[in-house]
């Protein structure tokens, strides 16, 4: 739905038209330079388009932003509530209005794309990505590397994650740290792309860089680093590494073993909607090893978290023979 004319909007309009009738009606005493003596028509005109493209910008941005996008002005729409037809008309008129703007672009390739219309997609996330939009790189290496429009061609893919981790996308250089890891056996590689995408604003992985020393189950050396890396995560807003945290607390490989510790870090995850520690929690409410058994409490951290919920039903269901329902 496009939205109507804000109350900012209109008062700023009528104060536009005030200022531009006493300015009208005053005594110029001398001659502007050509092209500076505007007519209150010209400069009404003028504000009125600044406002008009303030408002196309608004509703682009809340109809579709997106949450790999950093850059976003708005809040994410998950893309079971996205409205193809309205967002593909809002950022239409906001890239006729500011063509220079790449985060327009991005948004409407984003619109094509969950419209099924992917070659139009294709070209939108292009002119974003001329213009040094990272979230357009990005998902033209998705696009790429899952074959969501054409066959897949990880080559490709690999050039537009390269493009965006220059322009410091995290997820991007989440994808690249995947790629050394699976791929090229380059751990160390992998490592620093990770630190990379954690200093550049997703938290989520510091988890993925210590886990590449905490899976060395039998150095106590790397297991040391892996912790030391999932406790600077704890301290950024890293939800997994509470967790990790956590489980290290109940089998105490390295820190103390501490059952109030592990509850507590499992607790502050799942409430930060971490699936593993809503399932962790859930499990020990079920099975009874870690806390007495109490099925309301399991169905609590199972229904928790709406996307999570599904998942962790079939998981109990599967694992443990419990039937959890959320209303």
């Amino acid at each position: 739905m496009l939205y109507h004319l804000t109350m900012k909007r209109f008062l700023l309009l009528n104060f536009s038209a005030m200022v531009l009738f006493l300015v009208s009606t005053a005594v110029i005493p001398f001659d502007l330079p050509a092209g500076l003596h505007k007519t209150s028509n010209e400069t009404s005109e003028g504000v009125s388009q600044i406002a008009l493209n303030r408002d196309l910008a608004a509703t682009c941005d809340q109809l579709a932003a997106d949450s790999v996008d950093y850059d976003r002005t708005a809040k994410p729409v998950p893309d079971t509530k996205f409205n193809f037809g309205e967002a593909s008309k809002a950022c239409l008129q906001a890239v006729d209005a500011e063509p220079e703007n790449p985060r327009f672009w991005f948004q409407l390739g984003k619109s094509f794309l969950l419209g099924d219309k992917g070659d139009k997609s294709l070209v939108y996330f292009g002119e974003a990505a001329k213009r040094n939009y990272p979230a357009a790189h990005f998902y033209l290496g998705m696009i790429e590397e899952f074959g969501l429009i054409k066959k897949p061609r990880f080559e490709l893919a690999l050039n537009h994650y390269a493009s965006a981790a220059r322009l410091k996308h995290p997820l991007a250089l989440i994808r690249l740290g995947n790629y050394q890891l699976k791929r090229k056996s380059s751990p160390e590689k992998a490592f620093e792309h990770y630190i990379q995408a954690a200093e550049n604003g997703e938290p989520s992985a510091y988890y993925l860089a210590g886990g590449i020393f905490y899976s060395k189950s039998k150095n106590k050396d790397a297991l040391r680093k892996g912790i030391k890396i999932f406790q600077r995560g704890s301290k950024n807003g890293c939800v997994q590494c509470d967790f990790a945290l956590g489980i290290e607390h109940l089998i105490g490989r390295i820190l103390d073993r501490s059952h109030s510790k592990a509850l507590e870090l499992l607790n502050r995850s799942a409430a930060n909607g971490g699936a593993d520690a809503q399932y962790a929690l859930a499990k020990f409410y079920v099975d009874g090893h870690e806390t007495p058994i109490n099925l309301d409490k399991a169905k609590e951290y199972v229904c928790m978290d709406e996307k999570n919920r599904s998942r962790l039903i079939r998981q109990l269901r599967k694992f443990h023979g419990t039937t959890i329902a959320c209303e």
